[in-house]
């Protein structure tokens, strides 16, 4: 829009100065082959292009000299290009034309209002890019750290769901080790006493207290059980493997809930440490991936990697059967692909409620 508006213009001052200078019968011949010769500058892009129209003008030029009033118009489209100033072998041709000093004055005074108002749209255009380009790449960063941010809010929360679980474990084996050991030792010797009591009431005393410390202690037991379940979470136990594993880089996707059955819990986690163990062993991998999903139906655990050499047999090797023994007593399947790297594919269905 802003190159027509310049155009415009100039086409209206060349107009004007012709009409006062020149004033022919065939203007209206000299301005279509002027606007035609402006159009197809605007319309080229490419500055060979645009010469070979200032060419075609200077060569018209030698048919119809006057066309000299209109040069501004037509040498906006090649300012700032290779060989641009090229039109100004026009200027000592167009003297013998031009019977008024006033009038190469004022064209000489188009042809630099031409350039600058080309200098300046060419100006405007590189900062209109460089405004696009910043303005695209602020939202690339933009996105690019917000992706980021999301990465470290989601590992932070899973390194303080790990905590908090392993604080829970610490809390549970504690309970376990101290005060279901004095329950225990509690129970013994209150067995002990009624063993060697005579007395009706003290041994009555004595089993009552028995079966006091025997309900307190099936409680702790059951707490720490519970406390123990609820402490082994599957997405934050694998993210645990995934972020000790250093042999490799390790891509972890998790795409399930919480509330896989314990067996499944224990199964999962014992073929994750076999696999990446086997990794380590047999593989010169670049890249792993660990991906745990969970579906309508069924349970999928995917254990892949790159690596070109010492690809483990299938059907051989004491952790793979060792898997393949605990998958299949939860009615589960195991397939492994050697095609590309190594890869193992699990499927464990659902109980039936």
């Amino acid at each position: 829009m802003r190159t027509l508006l310049n155009k415009l213009f100039l086409l209206s001052c060349c107009t004007v100065l012709y009409f006062i200078f020149f004033n022919s019968n065939y203007m209206v011949v000299r301005i279509i082959i002027v606007i035609a010769l402006s159009a197809l500058g605007s319309y080229f892009e490419k500055p060979a292009h645009r010469i070979s129209i200032l060419v075609i003008f200077a060569a018209l030029f030698f048919i119809l000299p006057d066309l000299i009033y209109f040069s501004p118009l037509i040498c906006y489209d090649v300012f700032k290009e290779k060989y641009s100033l090229s039109f100004l072998i026009l200027l000592p041709m167009s003297i013998s034309h031009i019977f008024c000093w006033q009038a190469v004055a004022l064209i000489l005074t188009l042809l630099g209002v031409s350039y600058m108002l080309k200098h300046y749209s060419a100006s405007l255009e590189k900062l209109k890019g460089e405004c696009i380009k910043l303005m695209d790449d602020s939202r690339e960063m933009s996105f690019s750290f917000k992706l980021k941010n999301e990465e470290l809010m989601e590992k932070q929360d899973n390194e303080v769901k790990l905590a908090t679980l392993n604080e829970r474990n610490r809390i549970a084996r504690e309970i376990h080790d101290s005060v279901g050991h004095t329950m225990s030792s509690s129970l013994l010797q209150v067995g002990a006493l009624l063993a060697t009591a005579r007395d009706e009431a003290t041994i009555k005393s004595l089993s009552a207290l028995r079966d006091t410390l025997a309900e307190g202690m099936n409680s702790i037991r059951s707490s720490i059980h519970k406390l123990y379940e609820d402490s082994l979470d599957l997405q934050a136990q694998l993210y645990a493997l995934a972020k000790e594993f250093k042999f490799c880089r390790l891509s972890f996707e998790y795409d399930a809930g919480k509330d896989q059955p314990l067996k499944v819990k224990y199964a999962v986690i014992y073929t994750v440490k076999e696999a990446l163990a086997n990794i380590i062993k047999h593989s010169d991998a670049t890249e792993a991936k660990l991906i745990f999903r969970e579906m309508p139906g069924f349970y999928q655990l995917i254990i892949s990697d790159n690596g070109s050499k010492n690809k483990p047999d299938s059907g051989a090797g004491m952790g793979l059967n060792n898997i393949r023994s605990r998958v299949e007593s939860l009615n589960g399947h195991m397939n492994t692909d050697t095609d590309s790297g190594f890869r193992i594919f699990i499927s464990i269905p659902k109980e039936k409620e």
